[in-house]
């Protein structure tokens, strides 16, 4: 879990979020950076399908190889969003670990608070990161061996 990342962005700058609280869920098998990982990946899993059903619904997009690129495109754009899906995602472990015992104790009302307030959180930064996206000069979609007819259906008419 240490070490430096592009994005600025670490999981234990969010609150109530320490590598301590991950330390209390770990068994002897199982490493803190082996919990972290699996943490990471389901919350990746979860944010490309958030991603999909909200480009498509703010741009109709629907074809899933365009909005894939249109997300690894958009990376930096979208790294606080996923920032605090992973919060949520490690709130959401702490909450219902199996560790958790009369010597582990956690308020597990106010981790379930925090996992809510950190997925409305990434939900408000996805929506604000899609809706700034300008698919009509994104290379997903200008290049025609990429995209096929209705792939991208625009309701707007530009601006200009």
């Amino acid at each position: 879990m240490s070490g430096t990342v592009p994005s600025g962005l670490y999981c234990d700058a969010l609150p109530d979020i320490s590598e301590s609280y991950l330390t209390k869920l770990v068994t002897d098998e199982t490493d803190v950076n082996t919990l972290y990982a699996e943490i990471e990946k389901r919350a990746i899993l979860k944010f490309r399908t958030l991603f999909i059903r909200q480009l498509n619904e703010t741009h109709k997009v629907n074809n899933i190889d365009a909005c894939t690129c249109c997300l690894c495109e958009n990376k930096e754009l979208l790294a606080t969003a996923l920032w605090y899906l992973i919060g949520s995602e490690i709130m959401y472990t702490r909450a219902n670990s199996s560790r958790l015992n009369a010597y582990t104790t956690i308020d597990k009302k106010k981790v379930n608070e925090m996992r809510e307030e950190l997925y409305a959180a990434c939900i408000k930064e996805l929506e604000i990161a899609v809706n700034s996206i300008d698919i009509h000069s994104s290379a997903c979609f200008t290049c025609k061996d990429n995209i096929k007819e209705n792939d991208v259906i625009s309701f707007h008419e530009p601006i200009i």
